[in-house]
């Protein structure tokens, strides 16, 4: 049997642009990856303006979970007291796991930290797609020190993606998905609109005060993708290859050979078959 030499792309580029996945005639949102050094500029209107800047500046593991850590500006100091903020987001969910701020009230220094868990019910939220619909209780948990103070607070929505639509901020234009939060009683409190293009949102409305937030200005990395697999087989032999990303499986990675396509499952690998002997390219994208 003849043997065929396999090349293969090992490294691939990811275009920043380009993170909506098509699945099954449909489109989806899947949950974004950060990289250290992204950053996100809002500006939230009501009564004050302000001015909200967040940096990806770490990755941590807090409570034997993996998170980034993202440090947040706030100018003028929010509500006059406060003019930074740390938060914690979970990297398997997208979920604040924690935040802690400090600042200075009544003339005292002081440090509030909050935790966070929720419980979803009808559907996860990964991946965001048209017509989804679940339901989300966040528990959120306070200590206020010094003097000592703590409460727990819960709120339960149901959320409805409704549609997507181009949505216009200071930063751009954007194709988004369209989210909408219901309270307890059925009314419309929060409405948001994600956009893949930036990996998170770029307008939110508190249906409740009024206040809306607008994108201003963004900077994020590309990603880095790798592939791996044998270099040499049998003509008719299948082969496995595994897209990774900082060593991490990639999911729903286009993986592309002589021009046929096909996507890499949950662990990150594809299976090809090659019916010739030949020197053949395999490259991934997403």
């Amino acid at each position: 049997m003849e043997k065929g030499i396999l090349v293969y792309a090992l490294i691939v580029t990811i275009a920043a642009a380009i993170t909506l996945v098509l699945s099954d005639g449909g489109t989806k949102a899947e949950l974004p990856t950060y990289n250290i050094g992204d950053e996100w500029v809002y500006r939230s209107t009501n009564d004050i303006t302000y001015t909200f800047h967040y940096k990806v500046t770490a990755e941590e593991t807090i409570d034997n979970e993996d998170s980034y850590v993202i440090e947040t500006s706030y100018d003028p100091p929010f509500l006059g007291i406060n003019s930074g903020e740390t938060k914690w987001m979970k990297k398997g969910t997208g979920d604040t796991m924690k935040t802690q701020m400090s600042g200075i009230y009544t003339g005292f220094l002081f440090t509030r930290t909050q935790t966070y868990s929720y419980q979803y019910s009808g559907a996860e939220k990964w991946p965001i797609e048209v017509g989804k619909e679940y339901s989300v209780t966040r528990t959120q948990t306070y200590t206020i020190t010094p003097p000592y103070q703590t409460g727990t607070e819960t709120k339960t929505s149901t959320v409805k993606v409704e549609k997507m639509e181009d949505v216009t901020v200071p930063a751009g234009t954007f194709t988004c998905f369209k989210e909408v939060y219901y309270d307890e009683d059925g009314n419309v409190w929060f409405t948001l609109w994600h956009s893949d293009d930036v990996k998170r949102y770029v307008k939110t409305i508190n249906n409740e005060t009024g206040e809306t937030t607008e994108l201003v200005s963004y900077s994020i990395k590309e990603e880095s993708l790798a592939i791996s697999g044998p270099t040499g087989l049998e003509v008719g032999e299948e082969a496995m290859f595994t897209v990774t990303s900082r060593s991490s499986p990639v999911e729903n990675a286009f993986v592309e050979v002589d021009g046929d396509t096909k996507k890499s499952g949950a662990d990150g690998t594809v299976t090809l078959v090659f019916d010739q002997p030949g020197n053949f390219t395999v490259t991934t994208t997403k």
